[in-house]
C-alpha cells in the first residue's frame, strides 16, 4: 500500500479532520468569542508596582479576581493593593525577587495559605540596561535575563503543576516586539524577550494534555511606562504611536478572557516579521535606519531600568 510521509493514508485522515476541525473552531471563536467568568480567581502578577502591571491588577481586580500584587518594591506594590481596595476589589501586595526561584517557591506557600491556590500566573517584571552589547557589564546581562526570562521558568515550575492536576489555570507571558525587531541597545533586552517566544510554545504543548490551562503569549510594541520613557520616538510614531499601558492591559485580559494564545499589539506588528521573511538582511537593517532604530536607545546608555 502507497504511503505518505511513511504513514498510510487512513492514518492521515483523522490527524486531517482534526486540523479542519481546530481551524473552523478558532474562526468561530475569533468572531463569536465566549468570554470567561474570571470571578473567584487567584492571580500571581509579577511587575504589579507600576506601569503595565498596575493597570493589570486594576482591569483583573475589577473581573473580581483576587490579585497578589508581586513587586521588588514593596512600596510601590502597596500603592497598588491601596488602590484596588479603595475600589472595593480584593488585593494584597507582596515582596518578591523574582529572580530568585527559592524566593517564588516560599512566597508561593503563604500565598497559598493566606489565600488559596494560584489559577492565573502573569509573568509581567522586566528590566532594561539599554546599553550595547560591548558596553554592557556581565552583572548587566545576567540580571536582564535572570528578570526577563528565567523568573518566568521558575514561577512556571512553582505554580503550573497544580494547575495541570487541577485542569484549571490561566498561564500569561509578557514578551515584547523586541523578540522580532530589537534595535542597538537592546541586544540582551531582545534575546531575553525572544527566549520567551521558544518558552511559551513549548510549555504550551508540554501541558496540552490539561485542556483547561490556557497559555497566552503577549508581545507588545513600545508601551508608555517608565521602563521606556526616555526612549527616542522612532519616526514611524505617527503611525503607529507608543502604546498606552491601559489598552495594553484591556487586550491582555481580554486575551485571558476568551483563551487567546497569542496577542501582538498593535495589529500592524504583524509586518515585522514578515517583512523580515521576505526581505534581504541589508535592506530590513537599512529600514530599522530610516526609522531612527540606531539613536533609539541612546538616553539609556548610562542607567539600566527595571519593572
Amino acid at each position: 500500500m502507497m504511503t505518505v510521509f511513511g504513514q498510510e493514508p487512513l492514518n492521515l485522515l483523522p490527524a486531517l479532520i482534526s486540523i479542519i476541525f481546530s481551524t473552523l473552531k478558532y474562526i468561530k471563536d475569533t468572531i463569536f468569542p465566549t468570554y470567561a467568568d474570571l470571578k473567584g480567581e487567584i492571580c500571581f502578577l509579577t511587575g504589579a508596582g507600576g506601569g503595565l502591571g498596575r493597570e493589570i491588577a486594576i482591569k483583573l481586580a475589577k473581573q473580581g479576581v483576587y490579585m497578589c500584587l508581586c513587586d521588588l518594591n514593596l512600596d510601590s506594590a502597596k500603592v497598588v493593593e491601596a488602590e484596588i481596595i479603595g475600589l472595593g476589589y480584593k488585593a494584597k501586595a507582596y515582596k518578591c525577587d523574582v529572580a530568585n526561584p527559592q524566593n517564588i517557591a516560599k512566597l508561593a506557600e503563604q500565598i497559598k495559605k493566606e489565600v488559596g491556590e494560584v489559577t492565573i500566573l502573569i509573568n509581567n517584571a522586566g528590566m532594561v540596561s539599554g546599553k550595547r552589547l560591548f558596553e554592557a557589564t556581565d552583572s548587566q546581562i545576567n540580571n536582564t535575563f535572570k528578570v526577563n526570562t528565567l523568573s518566568h521558568f521558575w514561577a512556571a515550575r512553582t505554580f503550573i503543576p497544580t494547575m495541570v492536576k487541577r485542569n484549571h489555570g490561566y498561564v500569561v507571558t509578557v514578551a515584547s516586539i523586541a523578540a522580532y525587531s530589537a534595535t542597538p541597545g537592546l541586544c540582551d533586552y531582545g534575546a531575553s524577550k525572544a527566549a520567551l517566544i521558544g518558552f511559551h510554545d513549548a510549555l504550551r504543548m508540554e501541558v496540552q494534555e490539561a485542556a483547561n490551562v490556557k497559555l497566552l503569549c503577549v508581545c507588545p510594541y513600545l508601551i508608555r511606562t517608565p521602563l521606556f520613557n526616555k526612549a527616542k520616538p522612532m519616526k514611524l510614531a505617527s503611525i503607529v504611536p507608543t502604546l498606552d499601558p491601559v489598552d495594553v492591559a484591556e487586550n491582555l485580559v481580554r486575551g485571558i478572557r476568551v483563551g487567546s494564545d497569542f496577542v501582538l499589539m498593535p495589529g500592524a506588528m504583524w509586518g515585522i516579521p514578515l517583512l523580515k521573511a521576505v526581505l534581504p538582511t541589508p535592506v530590513a537593517d537599512y529600514i530599522n535606519c530610516l526609522l531612527g532604530a540606531e539613536t533609539f536607545m541612546d538616553a539609556y546608555r548610562n542607567k539600566a531600568r527595571t519593572e
